[in-house]
């Protein structure tokens, strides 16, 4: 079941409505993770498909090959201005929309590695805790009698048990830091692209004036 969840990347709302919460977050957790590796897969399919490229254009040089351009009716080189053709998407809007990929694509990579070092930091902190207070317990029960020792018991799985909630509530705290963190990147982001991008037309267009 869990491996067609991840196949198909859904779960059925009333299946979700089963499982408990320490479930529905492995879920999760397995989910964003699958996510994760499909993305990998990706950008590693892409960095190989453009080494070949690379590859291919060097071999085409070294053979001595050349390449020739597409010739329209008027003997003039042949030439596509991309989103004038028929069906191509404005400029403009290839434009935003590449900026605004790149920009989501740093941001999540900057969010994902400070997310894997802030649930370091939580799960050292209640470690820890759990550590401390697990030896105390310990030291007391020396010092009770026999007929308070399952009481002691179930104070330590009562602490342990609020250990755990404060710690899942801190996970969650910490994850919607880093989302709003990662929102707010990919926006500064965009706004550099954008400006970057303005400038270099505005470089452009004067090189142009000039000739």
């Amino acid at each position: 079941m869990l491996q067609q969840i991840l196949r198909d990347m859904y779960i059925d709302p009333e299946l979700l409505a089963e499982l408990n919460e320490e479930q529905k977050q492995i879920l999760f957790y397995k989910m964003r993770e699958e996510q994760l590796r499909r993305w990998r897969e990706r950008e590693e399919q892409a960095r190989l498909e453009e080494a070949m490229l690379r590859r291919t254009a060097r071999r085409t040089q070294s053979n001595g090959k050349h390449v020739q351009w597409l010739r329209g009716k008027d003997g003039e080189v042949w030439v596509w201005v991309m989103g004038e053709a028929p069906g191509d998407k404005p400029y403009e809007q290839i434009s935003e929309e590449l900026i605004a990929e790149r920009a989501r694509q740093q941001a999540q990579k900057e969010a994902e590695e400070l997310w894997r070092q802030k649930e370091a930091e939580i799960t050292k902190k209640f470690r820890d805790a759990m550590a401390q207070e697990k030896a105390r317990i310990v030291a007391e029960k020396w010092k009770i009698e026999i007929e308070d020792r399952k009481a002691a018991k179930l104070e330590e799985e009562k602490i342990q048990e609020e250990l755990k909630k404060r710690e899942e509530e801190e996970r969650q705290k910490g994850e919607e830091q880093i989302r709003q963190q990662e929102e707010i990147r990919a926006k500064e982001l965009y706004l550099s692209l954008k400006q970057a991008q303005h400038s270099q037309h505005s470089d452009d267009d004067q090189e142009w004036e000039e000739q």
